[in-house]
């Protein structure tokens, strides 16, 4: 059983729900009014909230642990909490990375992406090995560096993608690539394209290693890409920007 976590409006809504159940639309309940822009949780069930320049950290009652915020640096693209003692926050505008520890205080001084000539890139992930994914969108590339920015690989795609959403890591150090007009593309830990899941959205999708969740006009769905096959878990009465699991 899972807990789903959605941001309605400025609304976070809780519940413990089954993949196997396909009628809980009014098995959920608000727990929590926020004004925030992004959810997103870690494998210890801390909930994550972006808002602008700040990043906040809850627990499971929705109550704040911490929060963190760098007004030098501008308003935060995106946060990859895959590993909870490193959270990655990426500044795309600012072209820099920073590393917070559990309690978002900073563990690294602010990385520069633009010292080495990554002046366009748009997507951020950090995966298990202590890789930072990076995605040009003007050269169309996929790259990986290392705390010091030294270059590991880098794959220039065949695949052109229109405004990317947004990139995960997932098991075994795979990639995950969300292009609103395509689908989800996935690639191998060398940045080797694999497939795509012609699953079409806006909205931010999540992974774990069976199901990738996602909105689509209000219906909360979850596609298993191992047995391409998906379920319909509920469908919200009014406008939801992103849900959740937790």
């Amino acid at each position: 059983m899972r807990k789903l976590a959605a941001v309605w409006t400025l609304i976070v809504l809780a519940s413990f729900i089954s993949l196997q159940s396909q009628n809980i639309g009014n098995q959920y309940q608000m727990i929590e009014t926020i004004k925030g822009d992004f959810l997103t949780c870690d494998m210890k069930g801390n909930l994550f909230m972006m808002s602008d320049a700040s990043l906040y950290k809850f627990n499971q009652e929705g109550q704040i642990l911490f929060s963190y915020s760098n007004l030098f640096l501008g308003t935060i693209a995106s946060v990859d909490v895959s590993n909870p003692l490193k959270i990655m926050v990426f500044y795309k505008d600012a072209g820099k990375l920073v590393f917070l520890d559990e309690k978002l205080t900073p563990i690294t001084e602010p990385i520069d992406l633009l010292s080495r000539n990554y002046f366009n890139i748009s997507l951020a992930a950090f995966s298990t090995d202590n890789r930072i994914w990076l995605y040009d969108n003007v050269k169309n590339e996929l790259i990986t560096v290392d705390f010091q920015l030294n270059e590991l690989q880098k794959n220039h795609l065949t695949i052109e993608l229109l405004n990317p959403r947004q990139m995960n890591t997932f098991k075994e150090r795979n990639v995950i690539i969300q292009n609103p007009g395509s689908g989800i593309l996935f690639f191998d830990n060398f940045g080797t394209y694999l497939k795509l899941i012609p699953i079409q959205t806006t909205a931010i999708v999540q992974i774990d290693d069976q199901f990738i969740y996602y909105l689509k006009d209000n219906q909360l769905l979850a596609y298993n890409y191992q047995k391409l096959n998906q379920i319909e878990i509920c469908t919200f009465t009014d406008n939801v920007r992103q849900a959740i699991f937790m």
